[in-house]
């Protein structure tokens, strides 16, 4: 199974306030102003700290923990990382309520929140009256559990660079590995808990993901009980090859396209395969489980128009693919049409865009200054729309996209929304950005509209 679902560590947010949004059906523009705490940007004088020391639980100081203080209120947000001591300060905190919590980057101790809670949710709340100074804020971590065990494929191969995630579906623990060469792998860092894990072929995609234990979806996987500092082990997976499918892309000229967005997948997303065309117009749709396909074909720079097979405006007329793993599936072809809007009776579409929930979503994406902004495509037109897809996205000062696109949302009934988490790569010192979104859709005659 390949899904596009990412499993999130714990959510941090910084302090985000979005002004300035537009909702146009033809100019899908939204301005973000950051504001980040402890970092100096937009910082008044007039600010707290927090600080204590972080152990483990034989008393021995723990260095490079992670320790990032929120305000879910407020909004304002700050972090520190603990010395050889085990000592941090976290300044530049406005006045607030804070959660406190405890993240270890080596995944060798479980991550807790102040005091000594598993969760934001039951955190004790550290309250800063700027600018005074907090201290003895504590922490006593505990050594992870960890799950190991072995990938081979179906012939006895050993596999690398597999990833493992290892979720723990009712606590939001979470932990990943990554196989060696010798098909080797181990999670650490786990609380106590019931962990599904799932095996996926990042890297070469040709194996067919699935679930411990030779499950297909998370919903029927096995569970594996983690009593930490415990390790569990032989929590093994032989996976499959999956079948492909293939084919040709070319103009109404006959002349190959390269760099076309060619995805698959089945009904309810169970599993998904994509490629691009290389310079001859070919491709291959790899790691498919046995299933039956939709196939869209997608011009990530918006010359050509986006159909699905064969020849289809849209999902819900796309001819079936079967695929039936190993096997291939060749013959997939697509002549794409030079973009326009054909005549058509149906209804214009009318699109809206909203933004909310900006946050960063792991302590690494933090650090590395990944920023994911929850994005709501909004249907306001009496008409269904499909093929909503997310094109382009344009930004300002030094900020870059990180999420690949395109971005395909599928069919938007009337007055239905759909939401994505669209990622940013925020430069260090940058207070604010502006973002223009482009996308295309289709109506309900298949007339195609280009946003803006």
């Amino acid at each position: 199974m390949r899904s596009d679902s990412r499993l999130a560590a714990k959510r941090y947010k910084r302090a985000v306030r979005t002004t300035g949004l537009i909702l146009l059906p033809l100019v899908l523009v939204f301005l973000i102003v950051l504001s980040f705490g402890g970092l100096a940007v937009g910082q008044t004088s007039a600010t707290g700290t927090i600080s204590g020391t972080v152990t483990n639980d034989s008393g021995i100081k723990c260095e490079g923990i992670g320790v990032y203080a929120q305000d879910p209120v407020g909004g304002s947000f700050g972090y520190g990382t603990t010395d050889a001591d085990g000592n941090y300060t976290i300044s530049g905190l406005s006045s607030g309520d804070y959660i406190v919590g405890f993240f270890d980057s080596n995944y060798v101790y479980v991550s807790e929140y102040y005091d000594n809670k598993s969760g934001q949710a039951s955190a004790d709340t550290v309250a800063v009256t700027a600018p005074g100074e907090v201290t003895g804020i504590n922490a006593e971590l505990s050594v992870g559990g960890t799950i190991s065990g072995t990938v081979t494929n179906d012939s006895g191969i050993k596999c690398e660079g597999i990833g493992v995630y290892a979720q723990d579906m009712v606590g939001g623990s979470f932990g990943y590995g990554a196989t060696d060469a010798e098909g080797n792998y181990t999670i650490s860092g786990l609380a106590s808990s019931d962990y599904t894990v799932e095996f996926r072929d990042d890297a070469s995609h040709l194996y067919i993901d699935e679930y411990y234990d030779n499950k297909s979806g998370q919903a029927s996987a096995d569970t594996v009980a983690v009593a930490a500092p415990g390790a569990v082990t032989g929590i093994n997976a032989e996976l499959s090859v999956g079948g492909t499918i293939s084919g040709t892309v070319t103009n109404d000229a006959g002349a190959p396209i390269g760099g076309i967005f060619v995805s698959a997948q089945t009904q309810g997303f169970s599993s998904y395969g994509s490629a691009f065309t290389d310079a001859d117009g070919h491709y291959t749709v790899s790691g498919l489980a046995s299933g039956d396909y939709a196939v869209d074909f997608f011009d990530v720079n918006s010359l050509f128009l986006t159909e699905y097979y064969n020849n289809q405006p849209d999902w819900s007329r796309a001819d079936n693919i079967a695929v039936t793993a190993p096997d291939a599936v060749t013959g997939i072809n697509a002549v794409l049409s030079v973009g326009g809007t054909p005549a058509c009776t149906g209804i214009k579409p009318n699109l809206g865009l909203s933004v909310n929930n900006p946050h960063w979503a792991s302590y690494t994406d933090y650090t590395e200054g990944l920023l994911t902004v929850q994005t709501v495509f909004s249907n306001n037109s009496a008409d269904s729309l499909f093929g909503v897809t997310i094109t382009g996205d344009t930004t300002s000062n030094g900020v870059s996209l990180f999420s690949m696109l395109p971005i395909n949302m599928g069919t938007l009934v009337s007055g239905a929304s759909a939401e994505i988490g669209i990622m940013y790569q925020i430069p260090a010192g940058v207070g604010s950005f502006r973002a223009i979104i482009t996308g295309s859709a289709f109506d309900s005659c298949g007339a195609s509209y280009v946003y803006p």
